[in-house]
């Protein structure tokens, strides 16, 4: 369908065939540890996540992506 775009952030976690063939947009939802902020899929992936999880023996903060 032209003119619509369907969206989504990271906690989807949708395959790359799913987003291509769809042409997904998919915005990261934003991962704290400490002072530090990663861009979920972007700065961080899945394994990195549950080592730093493990390293510092706590959960991370999340927050959603921006609207704009």
């Amino acid at each position: 369908m032209p003119g619509i775009k369907i969206i989504t952030d990271s906690t989807a976690d949708l395959g790359q065939e799913l987003k291509e063939r769809y042409r997904l947009e998919v915005v990261p939802l934003m991962v704290t540890f400490d002072e530090e902020t990663y861009g979920d899929g972007v700065d961080i992936n899945t394994q990195r996540l549950f080592e730093l999880v493990k390293e510092k023996g706590k959960l991370p903060k999340t927050s959603s992506p921006s609207p704009a």
